[in-house]
């Protein structure tokens, strides 16, 4: 019998799985994609009101004028 039909037979899987994982990174790399794109907790309270205060409130799709002019001139 051929030996793949056999294992085929037996639930065996006929070619391994491939790795749907990177590889983990390196710890520089890693330092590296922390500096480039820093999580919510690595960055200052001050910069992030001044991000949020830009891009405005979360889910608002008004124009910001028109929020500005809402809020009584305040963003």
């Amino acid at each position: 019998m051929n030996p793949d039909r056999a294992a085929w037979l037996a639930g065996e899987p006929r070619h391994p799985e491939p790795d749907i994982h990177p590889p983990e990174p390196t710890l520089e790399e890693f330092l590296c994609s922390r500096r480039s794109n820093p999580k919510p907790e690595d960055v200052a309270d001050e910069d992030l009101s001044e991000a949020i205060a830009i891009a405005g409130l979360e889910g608002d799709d008004r124009d910001p004028l028109a929020r500005v002019r809402e809020n009584g001139g305040e963003n």
